[in-house]
């Protein structure tokens, strides 16, 4: 007998939305449907893995339920469904008929009381039933015949008596009375207080059923009976609330549940109309008459793609004329390692439109390259046209090894990797399998089914190496198309082609000048930060009285709250947190935690940059080269790595003495120019607070302003104390400090925190209406944008959960802030650099830190550096209050900032 099969739509349905919450999917005019697209891609994974014949997709009730009546409070806790998910809803009832799909619902009782019951009926018939979903709740209705399937991220998992037993420590038959002890958050069952799973575990096997633990109250701890008896009522009603009915009267046969064929031309076509088209393609034929219906789940077909492999020069010059009357080539160069300015070019390869690419090897086992000399000469009219848009995925990589290559390409570009980062800034992972399947529905060759490991790709036969390096180019050619269109949708044009895209070759060119590293001042430093660390190590042994590991997170842990006795701030999953939030709050109270703090300072700025550098420094070019990202953070700041040298600490003596060992080459100087407090500038900008907009205009101190203000003192009169608690509220205003945090970082009483908070918005009372206004706009748009238009989503900002929305909150009044701080950074750096190179200087820009941009200048540029740059970088754009600059010069970063 054919099994049933149920699924448990609304548990697929959100839990396919909140996967991508952080990177939505959206139609080309903007309406979410992550739903829709992850619904249906776990669908049609099931539908290949079981091929089911009897399935029901079971919905929730439109109306209220019974246990809503019963029980007030019942799901009250449970987060509202997001607006966009809303009209998701009946579309995928409609994709899901058009599919030959049954879909079930019965009002005023819940999917699981229909799942419940369809599998007592199928019980009856002696048929297996299989419920596919993911709520422990559902794990009561497991028997013999009856088991519970969940969709892992990779696999499906079944779960039979023995499975449910194994994961909730219960028997399926006791999940109810499991439930009616410990509760149920997600549907605000109460369960009884005080009660956790361990106990209500070891109760229900001492006792077997709720009954039986009321009934032997007296052979428990006073404690324990005490929380039984005061949640007995609690208990009990929570049972109720967990109990699925299995006796539903659903005038339906299981009969009616097999799937029919389905009408695959309005699938495709609702996919299509919902700009889903990887799902569209998945949709495979309507199976002929008798046999059993199936839909068909397979990648998109490659037929149509034509790919070839040049080695010839004709062949080449033919593809770079085709190039040259299209305007636009995706390009993709193959390389024997990682590394930009050290890997050899093995081959290249470019499409000039969809299906159409070819690879040009450089490097082969199993045919004769074209020599590199002649294909460059045939290549580089092409790749140095301005007539001609190069894509590429990660472009800049290919930029930095086609100018090593002896070709120096010049825009306009296009990075798929970049584009689709503006527009799911907080997706994270932008690499071209992941974009390929979320944008094309096309599953790409790995490099690791091409490449054996440790091997070079130059040793792969050329017919294996071309298709796969053909199909990377292909690829981005097709990404670039479709994501343009997003872009334009999402009106993130403007700071794609006129920010991002030019902002790549001046990155490259950066990481390729490098900074010079003082070897010796940093390995003198590294001996003495040794000796230090060594010290306070055994201060730290004095006060405890004995030595240990102080690296250990466990044995500190022993030290501060069993030997010491202080009190825990906070719990890990392996015991109590010793991280530095917690030492710094329990430093006030023990000298112990205030050397582990110095210790650990220490020890990361030895083990991270000190000891690090040196290594890193390039042997071919004796430089540092760190790597900048322009798709590492959500607000458009850029992040650095390899290594990182935005994060080298700038207040501290140690991080100034770090910053002395980088060094100009010799004779030359650094130029630091520094945007001074440009976020709190833009906060005045965007608030119009005439108090705040004041002090930036008439060029006073803002924070002895601000002190001034909240102290009612004057100017003059506020003192240091003042100023840095005032300092402490301008920025933190930013970043949506708390008073708790504000009471930590001063060191002063909460309530004292908050008095200081309240008169800072009585006294910019245009900030306070600018934070308001702000989260009420975001609320209502789902997301927030910087001044030139840089967009970030805000999925969390409606939640009901309190520390989402408040998280959420904090990001939509810093991102605009701190995002148009990024932008504008960001065209002065374009700026500058057109200056420079139209002046034919030979000074460099090497660097940028945030706010700050690093220039390594000959001395006979430096008065017309120090002019030019704070010319461009205070003029590139005009806000209601006037940037100002900060300039620094010095014969290493350290005196230079």
């Amino acid at each position: 007998m054919k099994p049933l099969f149920l699924i448990d739509a609304y548990g697929l349905i959100y839990r396919a939305y909140f996967a991508l919450i952080r990177a939505p999917m959206r139609t080309k005019d903007g309406r979410n449907t992550s739903a829709i697209y992850g619904f249906f891609r776990m669908l049609f994974r099931f539908v290949k893995e079981y091929d089911p014949v009897y399935c029901g997709v079971v919905l929730d009730s439109l109306t209220p339920t019974f246990r809503e009546k019963t029980f007030e409070a019942y799901k009250a806790t449970r987060q509202k469904t997001p607006e966009d998910l809303h009209p998701q809803i009946p579309v995928i009832e409609e994709i899901l008929e058009a599919l030959g799909f049954a879909t079930v619902r019965m009002n005023g009782f819940e999917a699981d009381d229909v799942m419940g019951t369809l599998a007592a009926m199928a019980q009856a018939e002696g048929r297996p039933c299989f419920v596919v979903s993911g709520d422990k709740d559902l794990a009561q209705l497991v028997t013999k015949g009856v088991k519970i399937v969940r969709m892992d991220k990779d696999d499906f998992v079944v779960l039979d008596e023995e499975g449910v037993k194994e994961k909730w420590g219960v028997r399926a038959d006791q999940i109810v009375d499991f439930l009616a002890l410990v509760g149920d958050a997600s549907d605000n069952i109460p369960g009884v207080e005080g009660i956790g799973e361990k106990t209500a575990q070891r109760l229900l096997a001492e006792y077997g059923s709720l009954e039986g633990v009321y009934a032997h109250l007296d052979e428990l701890s006073p404690s324990l009976r005490r929380k039984l008896e005061e949640g007995r009522e609690r208990a009990f009603l929570s049972r109720d609330l967990a109990t699925i009915r299995t006796d539903l009267d659903l005038s339906l046969t299981i009969g009616d549940l097999r799937r029919r064929e389905p009408e695959v031309q309005r699938a495709r076509e609702l996919f299509l109309a919902y700009d889903i088209r990887s799902l569209a393609q998945e949709v495979g034929g309507s199976p002929s008459v008798g046999e059993k219906p199936t839909l068909e789940v397979e990648g998109p077909s490659r037929a149509g793609v034509s790919y070839e492999v040049v080695t010839d020069r004709a062949s080449l010059s033919r593809w770079v004329e085709e190039a040259l009357e299209r305007g636009a080539v995706a390009v993709d160069t193959e390389t024997d390692g990682l590394d930009p300015l050290t890997c050899r070019l093995v081959g290249v390869s470019f499409a000039v439109d969809e299906g159409r690419a070819c690879y040009v090897p450089l490097a082969a086992p199993d045919v004769r390259p074209l020599p590199a000399d002649v294909v460059r000469e045939v290549l580089s009219p092409l790749l140095v046209s301005t007539e001609v848009v190069k894509v590429g995925q990660n472009l800049k990589f290919d930029y930095h090894v086609l100018r090593r290559w002896g070709v120096r390409p010049e825009g306009p570009f296009f990075d798929t990797m970049v584009a689709a980062w503006l527009l799911e800034s907080d997706a994270g992972r932008y690499n071209l399998d992941r974009l390929a399947e979320k944008y094309l529905g096309w599953r790409t060759i790995h490099y690791k089914d091409v490449v054996e490991k440790g091997a070079s790709f130059e040793t792969v036969p050329v017919a294996e190496a071309g298709v796969y390096a053909a199909e990377d180019a292909d690829i981005a050619l097709r990404l670039s198309r479709v994501l343009k269109e997003r872009l334009e949708a999402e009106g993130l044009g403007r700071v794609f082609y006129e920010m991002e895209m030019p902002l790549l070759s001046i990155l490259a060119r950066m990481e390729e000048w490098g900074i010079g590293l003082d070897g010796e001042a940093l390995s003198a430093f590294g001996r003495e930060l040794e000796e230090r660390i060594s010290t306070i190590e055994k201060e730290i042994f004095e006060l405890v009285g004995h030595e240990f590991n102080v690296g250990s997170t466990k044995q500190l842990q022993e030290v501060l709250f069993v030997e010491r006795g202080l009190p825990p701030v906070k719990k890990t999953k392996t015991g109590f947190s010793t991280d530095t939030s917690v030492l710094e709050e329990l430093a006030a109270r023990d000298p112990v935690a205030a050397k582990v703090l110095e210790y650990r300072s220490l020890t990361k700025l030895k083990n991270t940059y000190v000891d690090v550098l040196p290594g890193l420094v390039n042997p071919g070019t004796g430089r540092l080269h760190t790597w900048f990202s322009q798709v590492g953070t959500a607000t458009g700041r850029l992040s650095s790595k390899d290594p990182n040298l935005q994060n080298i600490p700038i207040k501290t003596e140690e991080g100034r003495r770090i910053r002395e060992a980088f060094v100009p080459q010799r004779g030359w100087w650094f130029l630091s120019a520094d945007y001074s407090q440009i976020e709190l500038v833009i906060l005045a900008h965007l608030s119009e607070d005439p108090a705040l907009c004041r002090a930036f205009r008439e060029g006073e101190d803002v924070h002895r302003a601000t002190g001034s203000l909240l102290f009612g003192v004057p100017p003059e009169a506020v003192t240091p104390e003042q100023r840095r608690i005032a300092k402490t509220i301008n920025f933190g205003v930013i970043y949506g400090m708390s008073a708790f945090r504000l009471s930590r970082e001063l060191g002063i009483p909460r309530k004292e925190a908050e008095r200081f908070i309240d008169a800072y918005f009585t006294t910019y009372a245009g900030v306070r209406a600018f934070i308001e206004r702000t989260i009420a706009e975001a609320e209502e748009k789902g997301y927030v944008t910087t001044l030139f238009g840089r967009k970030r989503p805000l999925p969390y900002i409606t939640s009901r959960n309190k520390t989402q929305k408040t998280g959420a909150e904090r990001i939509a009044v810093n991102t605009p802030i701190q995002g148009s701080g990024a932008d504008i950074i960001k065209l002065a750096m374009i700026d500058l650099d057109a200056q420079m190179r139209r002046m034919g200087l030979a000074s460099r820009m090497i660097l940028q830190v945030h706010d700050e941009l690093i220039f390594e200048v000959p001395p006979e540029e430096l008065e017309v550096m120090k002019r030019l740059v704070r010319e461009r970088m205070e003029g590139v754009v005009r806000l209601s209050v006037p940037l100002r600059v900060e300039m620094g010069v010095g014969r290493n970063w350290g005196e230079a900032h």
